[in-house]
């Protein structure tokens, strides 16, 4: 016979029952309520496995093994973390949990977690690091990027454009001249443009000789406005204006005289019509037959810079 059924001896007895059919009655109900709480919760139940032994006696320490709707250990689910790839490709993925679809993991392909970084990367607009940055490759600024400000970073043409390219040539050892064959002291060789010239040569002898040729040569015709300054260092310097729209030699000749050291400076405009022009400062003595050696001084020079 059923619980309910059994005979009661006495109304002690009675009262006595009641109160445990009660109890047991309370205690059905809340199994039952939690029954249906496991039930619910289970398919997203997560669990680190103990060190449980695995195939052939080797240890699964480290997997996680994920449950299914019916409590039953989902096999394909685990994840093997006892030992690290040696290298991975684009095509192998990672385990994702979305906010959107919350207990449910996902993968990701590394190639999608990477076109995701790159998105990122590209989406800054500022960035504060700290220490020197050592890049591999070619770092490059956008034809759109300008030197605003003090801190602007300024690119090769950026920086030509502003403040001009400066290219430089110096002789700096003393050159000897026995004859009238020019010597080619120092060049620059300049892309097409407009220059800011300055140039300078000096030579001195021991004793008389037959005077000096300083010159300015270029391998291609030039376009020039220059302004020279010539002569003895210790008397009055001569002045003159070396103009003109196709050349490719201006050259000053100084007569021997009793003062052995001259000069000769230039300065002004040089315009370049042809790419890779080599512009060249040179000097001589001015005869064949000269009595002694004539020798520049030290540092000889020609600057442009480009305007």
């Amino acid at each position: 016979m059923s619980f309910t059924e059994f005979p009661i001896p006495s109304v002690e007895l009675v009262s006595v029952a009641a109160n445990a059919r009660s109890a047991i009655n309370a205690m059905a109900n809340t199994n039952t309520a939690l029954n249906t709480a496991i039930e619910v919760d289970l398919p997203a139940t997560l669990v680190s496995l103990q060190a449980s032994d695995g195939e052939n006696g080797a240890s699964d320490a480290g997997k996680l093994a994920k449950f299914d709707s019916s409590g039953v250990l989902a096999v394909g689910q685990s994840i093997n973390l006892s030992s690290a790839a040696a290298s991975v490709v684009d095509a192998d993925a990672i385990a994702v949990s979305k906010p959107a679809a919350p207990n449910t993991t996902k993968k990701a392909t590394l190639a999608t977690l990477w076109s995701w970084v790159v998105s990122k990367i590209g989406a800054i607009t500022s960035i504060s690091a700290g220490g020197a940055w050592t890049f591999g490759g070619q770092m490059e600024l956008s034809a759109s990027q300008a030197a605003s400000t003090a801190n602007s970073a300024v690119s090769r043409a950026i920086g030509d454009a502003r403040y001009g390219t400066v290219y430089v040539g110096i002789k700096e050892e003393n050159v000897p001249s026995v004859d009238n064959t020019p010597i080619k002291l120092t060049s620059v060789t300049l892309p097409i443009g407009t220059y800011q010239i300055d140039s300078n040569i000096a030579a001195t002898a021991a004793a008389s000789n037959g005077g000096y040729l300083f010159g300015l040569r270029a391998s291609a015709n030039i376009r020039i406005s220059l302004f020279e300054l010539y002569g003895a260092d210790s008397l009055t310097t001569a002045n003159s204006v070396a103009a003109s729209d196709s050349t490719t030699l201006t050259q000053r000749p100084i007569s021997a005289g009793s003062t052995l050291t001259q000069k000769r400076q230039m300065v002004g405009l040089l315009e370049v019509l042809t790419n890779n022009t080599e512009v060249s400062i040179e000097f001589s003595q001015a005869t064949t037959t000269p009595e002694v050696a004539s020798t520049t001084r030290k540092r000889a020079y020609i600057i442009a810079r480009k305007i």
